[in-house]
């Protein structure tokens, strides 16, 4: 076999030099074996997910208290999912037996946009129906953004908090992650004139992640079946629904996202720049919303990396043609890191108080790996009543939180039951609850008398329609994991095919498939370890739904 060649030359129209290169096998394997571990390791965790969902289920009561209790499934809840299961795959086969499909692209849209409309009209009913009550986490950032909007920042001053450190006025100080949706949160409130409105916004966004949706997973397969099965789950995702009147950033850091993947899809079919920036700026604009999406910038990172590795395969492909997916990698990196930054350090200068020194990692790992009330690595208040306690030092802190990591490692070194246990406990309440905590979040039983409507009465007071919507969302989460393992069988199957000449056509899987399970499995892996709940998984979880929708039709595009 010859050594590969290297071979800059130049074209006679005075084009761009071009590097060829006879033979690029190293770098295609290597493509190869990373797309494969990324499939191997996101599948694991996937079937390891099912698994959780098919043996119980996560249950979260409606009480002030943030509890997980768990339950066995019974026969009739299988018994319904396998009917659930049934039909959608009858409706693919069926589909699959018509060459044109059920339904064409204008089907497709006028069922997306019928569907919008039924949307819409449920979702505003429920906003203009319920009490503007937020709890928690979320009340804390409304209280801050309200009094940042006044010119008051004691948010920020950390001797200003009480001993929970939860809804005081330094809640911004200790936990400065939350300052990038809390400013904007302020800017809103200049204009909008209640928090209602702002879940209109919610709602508005929602309807907007399902036509990103539909448009990301038209442009990773191009099938009218598969879109309008992903249509569909979209809108039976009820978890999706209830987060419209949550005032958190979970949705709007979604669509920001949702915005940076479907760009960075057309800057790879395109090569337009401008699509390299609407990914860097949106990547950018979803960690700053939330900063747990900074896994999925981080997933794109990696695809542009597959991206790179795979472009060698051609062999005229331009040096500036390649160039530029490490270029917006290294955006992207910028993206994740420099605008929550300049947040803290703008703030900072304008309130006059330094909120750079906060709670370090190292404490939320700790509690992470700690046991709980609500359940195991939940939060119990170790990284607040540490960080108090040590003065608001954030160097005493970590060495106390580094010493705890020390003292769990080894109880999990000495006892392997313990930490099966522990782990196994951790994991199923974070993912097998199917609500994603979606009803927990909004008014709960001390409000239900301000609810209008008996629908929405009964599920917010923990009634028969709670545990109704509790078992129609555990259905539709294990279809949609079902549809995922089926994908990735069908992608396996396709794969020995091609390695054993037995499938002619060409692999038109594009490597954007990966997506959706590389940010499943870093937010798998970064919740074995961190504070947990199963809140923050669901955006992981919806990102899946084109990929179940493939997995759930019968067509060989």
């Amino acid at each position: 076999m010859n050594s590969p060649e290297l071979r800059l030359s130049g074209s006679q129209s005075g084009s761009d030099n071009i590097i060829t290169f006879s033979e690029v096998r190293p770098l295609k394997t290597l493509n190869n074996i990373l797309r494969s571990i990324i499939y191997i390791l996101g599948g694991g965790a996937l079937l390891f997910i099912t698994y959780l969902n098919l043996t119980g289920t996560a249950f979260m009561p409606l009480t002030d208290a943030e509890l997980v209790s768990f339950e066995t499934d019974n026969v009739l809840f299988y018994l319904v999912l396998m009917t659930f299961l049934a039909c959608i795959i009858s409706f693919g086969f069926f589909s699959f037996r018509n060459p044109h499909g059920f339904f064409p692209k204008s089907g497709v849209l006028l069922f997306f946009i019928t569907g919008t409309v039924l949307y819409l009209g449920f979702g505003l009913y429920l906003i203009f129906r319920i009490p503007t009550d937020l709890r928690a986490d979320a009340y804390a950032i409304y209280t801050a953004a309200g009094e940042i909007k006044k010119g008051n920042y004691s948010s920020l001053i950390l001797d200003t908090a009480t001993a929970e450190g939860t809804y005081a006025s330094g809640y911004l100080a200790a936990y400065p992650h939350q300052i990038g949706i809390t400013l904007i949160l302020s800017l809103l409130l200049r204009v909008l004139p209640g928090l209602r409105y702002i879940f209109i916004l919610n709602l508005i966004l929602i309807l907007l992640n399902n036509l990103l949706m539909l448009n990301i997973s038209d442009a990773l397969f191009h099938n009218d079946q598969i879109n309008f099965m992903t249509v569909l789950l979209t809108f039976i995702m009820l978890p999706h629904f209830f987060l419209s009147i949550f005032c958190y950033g979970i949705i709007p850091g979604l669509t920001a996202l949702l915005v940076s993947f479907l760009a960075l899809i057309k800057f790879e079919e395109t090569g337009n720049i401008l699509h390299a920036v609407c990914a860097v700026f949106f990547g950018a604009f979803a960690v700053v919303l939330r900063s747990n999406y900074m896994i999925g910038v981080i997933a794109e990172t990696i695809l542009l990396l597959l991206i790179f590795l795979r472009s060698f395969e051609n062999d005229r492909k331009k040096v500036v043609g390649r160039i530029r997916y490490i270029a917006a990698a290294v955006l992207l990196i910028a993206a994740m890191i420099i605008p929550n930054t300049a947040l803290k350090i703008g703030i900072g200068n304008i309130s006059g108080h330094n909120v750079t020194d906060s709670i370090p990692r190292s404490a939320w790992m700790a509690m992470g790996l700690s046991e709980g009330t609500r359940a195991e690595g939940w939060y119990n208040g170790y990284n607040y009543n540490t960080f108090r306690e040590n003065g608001y030092d954030q160097k005493a802190t970590d060495e106390a939180a580094r010493a705890l990591i020390g003292e769990r490692l080894q109880a999990f070194r000495s006892d392997h039951d313990y930490a099966y246990t522990f782990f196994m406990r951790k994991l199923a309440s974070t993912w097998s609850e199917p609500t994603f905590q979606s009803v927990w979040v909004g008014p709960q039983e001390a409000s239900a008398g301000k609810i209008g409507g008996f629908l929405f009465k009964n599920i917010y007071s923990g009634g028969g329609a709670y545990d109704i919507t509790c078992v129609i969302c555990s259905i539709v989460y294990l279809v949609v994991l079902a549809g995922c393992v089926l994908f990735l069988a069908k992608s396996l199957i396709r794969r020995i095919q091609m390695l054993t000449d037995r499938y002619s056509h060409r692999d038109t899987v594009t490597v954007f498939t990966a997506f959706p399970i590389l940010f499943l499995l870093g937010v798998f892996l970064f919740h074995l370890v961190w504070e947990t709940k199963s809140l923050y998984v669901f955006s992981s979880v919806y990102m899946l739904l084109p990929l179940a929708a493939a997995g759930l039709s019968f067509t060989e595009k």
